[in-house]
């Protein structure tokens, strides 16, 4: 046999739930913000990109970066990391342009018409002698978009 005792007035209707404790604070759920990188941490990859952009003559288009890059063309790499390459393009024309890291070594084998422009503060620069015809002097644009000290 079950015996309840119910003092009366203490039934109560409402459903059974978490326990509220009305001294805290109250939280209420939002959507998370979008998380946007701060500027410094994003690559210079875009930066690169749209400089290409602005230095490539009109009909011009600059194609995403290819990363990973061992070598530029027509080089084979001895020593040190990879770089990443841009190719500016012109219907059957094309301008290509390798960032290799500073400690990056190689020798030329001469299968490709391509050339070590020179270095900056953080990367060696190489490019496509020919295949841009149309645009006049690429290889000093470049050197100067990118603070390129060029070879004598």
């Amino acid at each position: 046999m079950t015996l309840c005792l119910v003092a009366p007035g203490c039934i109560s209707t409402e459903e059974p739930g978490p326990l509220k404790f009305p001294k805290d604070p109250v939280c209420r759920e939002r959507p998370a913000p979008e998380l946007a990188p701060a500027p410094e941490a994003v690559t210079p990859i875009e930066r690169w990109k749209r400089k290409l952009v602005r230095i490539a003559p009109a009909g011009w288009t600059v194609d995403d970066a290819s990363s990973q890059v061992e070598t530029p063309d027509g080089w084979t790499r001895l020593d040190g990391g990879r770089g990443l390459s841009f190719t500016v393009r012109n219907k059957d024309q094309r301008f290509v342009v390798w960032f290799m890291p500073l400690d990056w070594k190689g020798t030329f084998e001469g299968t490709a018409p391509v050339q070590r422009l020179g270095v900056n503060d953080q990367w060696q620069l190489f490019t496509t002698e020919t295949g841009h015809d149309g645009w006049t002097k690429p290889e000093d644009e470049v050197a100067r978009a990118f603070q390129v000290v060029t070879r004598g």
